[in-house]
């Protein structure tokens, strides 16, 4: 039985809000510890603008903005905890849009603050260029040597997340034109589908081929019904049936040795990507689409 929507106005009070936030964020099977957090940030913003004679109906971009340079002077040297507090009420804000407490998201424009450790470095096509050519070239299996390729593709240059990747199962790769086109339709928490670049079609076809010929004929045999496998053993010698999320972090962190990035992450690739996209000539709102992105400030940085 579906759960009664939640009937809002704008006589609720602050504490009525928050527990209407706590069931919304409940009901999306948020972890405790997030709601928790969500919560704490919500409660501290709502408290400023008390303190400042502001309702939530007046809550403009510009104090927004104001709210988080105070962050900045009492959470200094704090650069997480600062990140943390502004996604926290940025989720607050997008609760109270969607049940008409307010019009409009006064965050939409406000850039989340980049993990400290991903701005110390910013991944340029020349590292990910010496990347690909030490892989084309490593003594590992053309079976391994060709996942990593296609799965390095995917994130660096079509932007996806890492939980999307180790989701993929073949047949959300689709191709037109014998071969020559080619769609991969992306599931949960995003549902979309977008165009991948010849480029990345030909990493994920050669891939393709080496994995069948490569898989056992016995018919309980999974080796294949995910697309990206995995591996296990000296010298990745046991192929198994499904990346996981361990998995993907153990090769981005190979990646990564080999351009002295101790801390290659698949937000880094991601970044990437957007740099990439724009430069190809998407325009915003197609990149936002490409990547499965809900707001502008997710990619306002790298305008």
């Amino acid at each position: 039985m579906n759960a009664k929507p939640h009937i809002y106005n704008h006589t609720l009070d602050p504490q009525q809000l928050l527990k209407g936030f706590e069931d919304k964020l409940r009901e999306s099977h948020k972890k405790p510890a997030t709601i928790s957090s969500y919560l704490k940030d919500a409660r501290f913003f709502l408290t400023y603008l008390r303190d400042n004679n502001i309702t939530l109906q007046h809550a403009s971009p510009e104090i927004v903005g104001s709210y988080i340079e105070y962050l900045r002077g009492i959470k200094k040297d704090k650069p997480n905890t600062l990140r943390r507090a502004i996604i926290g009420i940025r989720q607050y804000f997008r609760f109270l849009t969607e049940v008409n407490i307010i019009s409009g998201d006064a965050l939409e424009k406000v850039i989340i603050p980049t993990h400290p450790v991903i701005t110390e470095t910013q991944i340029t096509e020349k590292q990910l260029s010496k990347i690909f050519e030490t892989l084309e070239s490593s003594g590992d299996s053309p079976l391994k040597t060709k996942r990593d390729l296609a799965l390095l593709r995917l994130i660096a240059y079509e932007g996806l997340k890492a939980s999307e990747l180790v989701n993929l199962r073949w047949f959300d790769l689709l191709t037109e034109g014998e071969g020559k086109l080619g769609f991969l339709h992306i599931g949960d928490p995003k549902p979309r589908s977008i165009a991948l670049s010849a480029t990345s079609l030909r990493y994920l076809a050669l891939y393709k081929e080496e994995l069948f010929s490569n898989r056992p004929d016995s018919p309980d045999s999974r080796l294949g019904d995910f697309m990206f496998i995995g591996f296990k053993g000296r010298n990745a010698a046991l192929p198994l049936p499904r990346l996981t999320r361990h998995g993907l972090k153990f090769a981005l962190y190979q990646f990564g040795q080999i351009i002295n990035v101790s801390h290659l992450s698949a937000q880094m690739l991601r970044d990437h990507a957007i740099d990439h996209l724009l430069g190809q000539g998407m325009s915003q709102s197609e990149v936002m689409n490409h990547l499965g992105l809900l707001r502008l400030g997710n990619i306002a940085r790298h305008l």
